[in-house]
């Protein structure tokens, strides 16, 4: 980047600039690099002046990686966590370590998921985190018929006149 450098104690208009300058460029990995600081004097003026130059200093970071993960969509209890809902995604190649892992079956209600993402690079891109929350549905399965299933629901089992869901919501046997 270019770097600022200031010049003080100059008078009558002496015309003394400075400019700074580094080794960093924008391919250096992360650390410290020293910014060095120079006059440009076309009047040879600074023999007027006792000039102490001073080093600055650049910090390259690493770089943020971009990490996306939406919520899922709802899952009905005992089913088990798979790619479907822990499905991250990253700016770069790396690894991700999900919570819970995959294969875990989750309580009824809503749970918070995360992933701990490693990038391949760990010289220049940085460790990134993420949470998303996931919908389990306590499951409707009651006497052996699915509840969720339109056409289990609707049925009328014990031919009462009462479909099966109207049976659950009533709590009687269907």
């Amino acid at each position: 980047p270019p770097f600022l450098v200031t010049l003080e104690g100059l008078v009558n208009g002496d015309d003394i600039t400075a400019s700074g300058s580094s080794s960093a460029t924008a391919d250096s990995p992360p650390g410290s690099y020293d910014i060095v600081a120079s006059l440009v004097d076309p009047g040879n003026i600074q023999t007027n002046y006792q000039v102490t130059l001073v080093k600055g200093s650049l910090t390259v970071t690493a770089a943020a990686v971009a990490l996306t993960w939406t919520d899922p969509g709802p899952i009905t209890y005992g089913t088990p966590l798979s790619s479907v809902q822990l499905n991250a995604s990253a700016s770069v190649d790396g690894t991700y370590n999900y919570t819970p892992d995959p294969g875990t079956v989750l309580p009824a209600g809503t749970n918070t998921l995360s992933v701990n993402f490693t990038p391949t690079d760990s010289l220049d891109y940085s460790n990134a985190t993420a949470t998303v929350r996931l919908v389990v549905l306590d499951s409707l399965v009651y006497d052996g018929f699915d509840l969720t299933d339109p056409a289990q629901a609707a049925a009328d089992s014990d031919g009462d006149g009462f479909a099966n869901l109207v049976e659950y919501a009533l709590g009687t046997d269907p």
